[in-house]
């Protein structure tokens, strides 16, 4: 998901998204750090083991955030949709990476073939 909120265009449009996943992205390097440091990486201690109940909450919380993002992004995905009918023909997925690294050739030139026909 980084390379989305990379992406120039994306930044600009989901300004408050970008941020979103930033911290949620912070949130777990400090998550995983303290796993490996304290936990020694044992993520089964961590989910039902753990006294530490801010932890728990804090991943709910991040749950929570990647879910609001995801929804705003699919609106954003939607929207470029409604603006290049061909889009349609592209997955989610293949759309996103379009958008992402619209200054990559070899990306641009990969999913033209699926919007026009007889490219290539």
């Amino acid at each position: 998901m980084e390379n989305i909120f990379n992406a120039k265009d994306i930044k600009e449009k989901l300004k408050t998204e970008t941020e979103l996943f930033k911290k949620v992205q912070g949130e777990y390097k400090d998550i995983v750090n303290h796993l490996r440091l304290t936990l020694k990486g044992n993520v089964y201690d961590f989910m039902f083991n753990s006294t530490n109940k801010r932890e728990h909450i804090v991943v709910k919380e991040m749950i929570q955030n990647l879910d609001k993002i995801k929804k705003e992004v699919e609106k954003y995905l939607d929207e470029k949709r409604q603006q290049f009918n061909r889009f349609f023909f592209l997955s989610s997925d293949e759309l996103l990476d379009l958008l992402s690294f619209q200054d990559d050739i070899d990306v641009v030139a990969d999913n033209l073939k699926k919007f026009f026909d007889n490219i290539f």
